[in-house]
């Protein structure tokens, strides 16, 4: 019998190995288990100088900004700068420096550096308009202190603040002034990105000039096959490892080990490869649209959305607005009674319906939104409810019949028009192919078009000839087109209008609409980022105005699609684990944003033991369930000679510890792994891998009631009372103390012998 026991309870201690527990591995190589494998850029590897138009992925891995805002919070992120104040009469903003912040080559992060990187920033094309326009000039004040002095008539400047807390990451002077020197432009002498790539990876690069402050370094790179790739190694020395970031939730709940290797792979041959990957398991996330993919989740449990398992969602904060684009420049598109007859003739529920509809929410009227974090404070909902458009053919035909006259079925404008005479349509409708769900939207806009008698033909353009779509729109030769914003609603008032008004480019103002004043109160809204009263006012005319005219025809904001996978990564940003906005991977801008998500992410290990260690630890069991029979003969011989009730417990497992001094020593006494959380009400309490006797009874010591106890007791096989034992022990008077603290002592058994105490002590009692 003894025998029997002995083999059952090492094959059962067997069966409780943590297999799953991750032997120590070297991080000095990139392996499946120890990198982030991510969708990067569709080219440019070779591009690693931060002032170029398109950087590589790797730029928010090496360099930091001094701030970024995390739009959730709408807070300010601290990065090289701690933080800014701007002067009582806006001509000049102080930015205080992180005194611990190092370069990669052991030097301080120091003013001297900042100010060098703005002035050189100051020279290059991509920031040089702005730049020269608003700022005097940028001083040091002291190692950890900088001042901008902005020009007259630019104080208190948005544009000013944004070029402190977006993406301009510093650089290292000591470095970058040998580097501005050998590649000055000879005209300017100015750093440009054409002449200096900065190629990190290239052997004959000389490695001085490999100098960073970001967490992550160069380690390798495939710039030849189609599914190039470059990775990147976390820095051990890193010099914001436990100074900055420390709102991540790995920090606060003490989980902080970032991955070991950053791999990004470039699809040159677009999403379809990129999503095969995915969902093969050789990259870790995914950015792209996907048909019926909870079709796809259903059979890849290990794949979840920003909801987790649930794909009826995605991130909307971080979206860009579709809208129709009329062109202006022609008649009677530049008419505003057209543009609202046309928007009126649209069927807003069936453009959702024939894409995923889960993607889509309706855009407002005058642009801001109330669901964006950034944008909320200064919407007006009073614009939404008085110019808010949704589909109504009595309106188009009140529209059309005020405006022209109909021959044949065709609308021709009357003769008091601007233009009398003149035919609505046909009319090209240009949108590129493989951007969303464009053809079963355009679709259900040509077809309620068609049915006013207004004639729209869509014309696809194919990727590989988006050039001649952004020509189209920069020759003033097309007359729509379906266009997504470059910037989502997360973005502030400011720089959300600015792709608005202006010069017209396929990425900025693509109708070539004019209002001035528009136009005036968008300048006026530059100098209100220190008084939120004055941003609500001018924000709310420049609402109206907008929704009132309809310079384009707003349809819908189409939620971010963010997915990964959890294989070998858990951290993931999500609804549930909402700490910041979502980005995009590929995405050009908010470098410390990016570092977070992956900063945050911690190993999942899934590594087997192997066959020598797993008999060692069955020999160790072997000794100790032995040492456990044993004992348990003395614990049922006392049972049987003793009444056991609620206040003799303490004698009972006294006598037992007594017969087992050598085993049960305090703190040195780990347990089976038992890795979970569960929220209780507002608590959550977590498990470590490996716990010691204090660490398991601590959890007792939480002021949990007994209901709680028997939801924490009974999940992941930790359970060694049963719901019906503590009802029984409660109904023999044993109060809630009395029996959290029978539970500490009942740490010292195993769980057959808890089970079996248990009954003894019920069966006694009941006697």
């Amino acid at each position: 019998m003894k025998f029997k026991k002995i083999i059952t309870i090492v094959v059962g201690f067997l069966f409780l190995i943590p297999f799953n527990y991750s032997l120590a591995q070297s991080n000095d190589i990139p392996t499946r288990t120890n990198t982030v494998i991510c969708e990067g850029y569709h080219k440019y590897i070779i591009e690693y100088n931060p002032f170029s138009e398109n950087p590589s992925f790797g730029i928010a891995l090496m360099y930091e900004p001094l701030f970024n805002i995390n739009t959730k919070e709408n807070k300010l992120i601290p990065v090289i700068g701690t933080f800014y104040n701007w002067s009582l009469d806006g001509s000049n903003i102080t930015i205080f420096l992180n005194s611990n912040a190092k370069w990669s080559d052991g030097q301080d992060i120091n003013a001297d550096d900042v100010v060098y990187t703005y002035e050189l920033a100051g020279n290059q094309s991509k920031y040089t308009g702005d730049w020269n326009t608003h700022v005097d000039q940028i001083v040091k004040i002291d190692n950890n202190t900088v001042c901008i002095k902005v020009l007259p008539n630019f104080e208190f400047s948005s544009v000013v603040l944004d070029f402190i807390t977006t993406d301009i990451p510093i650089l290292p002077k000591h470095i970058w002034e040998e580097i501005a020197f050998l590649y000055q432009n000879t005209t300017t002498y100015a750093l440009g990105a054409e002449e200096f790539k900065n190629d990190v990876f290239n052997y004959t690069f000389n490695d001085e000039f490999n100098v960073f402050s970001g967490p992550y370094k160069p380690y390798e790179r495939d710039i030849v096959s189609d599914t190039g790739f470059e990775i990147y190694q976390l820095r051990d020395d890193w010099w914001g490892k436990y100074l900055i970031h420390l709102d991540l939730p790995s920090h606060l709940n003490g989980t902080f080990n970032p991955p070991s290797f950053i791999k990004s792979y470039l699809f040159r041959t677009g999403n379809v490869n990129a999503f095969n990957a995915f969902l093969g398991g050789i990259t870790d996330s995914y950015y792209g649209f996907v048909d019926n993919f909870a079709e796809e989740m259903s059979t890849h449990p290990k794949i979840e959305s920003w909801y987790g398992r649930n794909y009826e969602q995605y991130y909307l904060p971080h979206s860009n607005i579709y809208d129709i684009v009329p062109n202006h420049l022609k008649y009677p598109l530049n008419e505003t009674w057209f543009r609202k007859a046309l928007a009126y003739s649209i069927d807003y529920n069936n453009i959702i319906s024939q894409g995923q509809g889960s993607l889509y929410s309706r855009a407002r009227q005058g642009l801001l939104d109330d669901r964006s974090p950034t944008q909320q404070k200064v919407y007006n909902p009073q614009i939404q409810l008085a110019y808010g458009i949704s589909y109504n053919s009595d309106i188009v035909n009140l529209l059309l019949e005020k405006h022209c006259y109909k021959v044949n079925n065709t609308w021709y404008t009357n003769a008091n028009e601007s233009i009398p005479d003149t035919p609505l349509g046909p009319y090209e409708f240009y949108y590129p192919l493989g951007w969303g769900d464009y053809e079963g939207i355009i679709q259900s806009i040509t077809e309620t078009f068609n049915q006013n008698n207004i004639v729209l033909t869509p014309i696809g353009l194919p990727s590989e000839n988006f050039d001649q779509y952004v020509s189209l729109i920069e020759n003033h030769t097309f007359n729509f087109i379906i266009n997504k914003g470059l910037i989502g609603i997360d973005t502030t008032p400011y720089n959300f209008y600015k792709a608005y008004i202006g010069s017209s480019n396929w990425q900025r103002n693509a109708s070539y609409w004019t209002n001035n004043t528009f136009v005036n109160l968008y300048k006026d809204l530059e100098f209100t980022s220190a008084n939120l009263d004055a941003q609500i006012n001018i924000c709310s005319q420049m609402q109206e105005i907008y929704a009132r005219e309809v310079p384009t025809i707003p349809l819908y904001v189409i939620g971010t699609p963010y997915f990964y996978r959890t294989d070998y990564w858990v951290g993931w940003l999500n609804y549930d684990n909402y700490y910041q906005q979502p980005t995009n991977l590929y995405s050009i801008k908010e470098i410390s944003i990016k570092q977070r998500l992956f900063l945050n992410l911690k190993q999942v290990h899934e590594i087997i033991f192997p066959t020598a260690l797993i008999l060692v630890i069955g020999t160790i069991l072997l000794f100790i369930a032995f040492g456990s029979i044993v004992s348990y003969h003395y614990i049922q011989t006392y049972m049987r000679n003793n009444r056991i009730i609620g206040s003799d417990w303490e004698s009972f497992i006294n006598m037992y510890k007594n017969n087992n001094k050598s085993k049960h020593k305090k703190n040195n006494h780990p347990i089976k792994k038992i890795p979970f959380s569960i929220k209780i009400g507002t608590k959550e309490l977590k498990i470590p891998d490996k716990i010691n006797r204090d660490e398991f009874l601590s959890i007792f010591d939480q002021g949990y009631s007994l209901k709680q106890l028997k939801k924490i007791l009974n999940k992941k096989d930790i359970a060694f009372l049963s719901e019906d034992y503590l009802v029984q022990l409660n109904s023999l008077g044993w109060d809630d103390d009395s029996i959290s603290d029978f539970l500490r002592e009942m740490y010292y058994f195993s769980p057959k012998e808890r089970k079996e105490i248990l009954q003894d002590i019920i069966d006694k009692s009941f006697e």
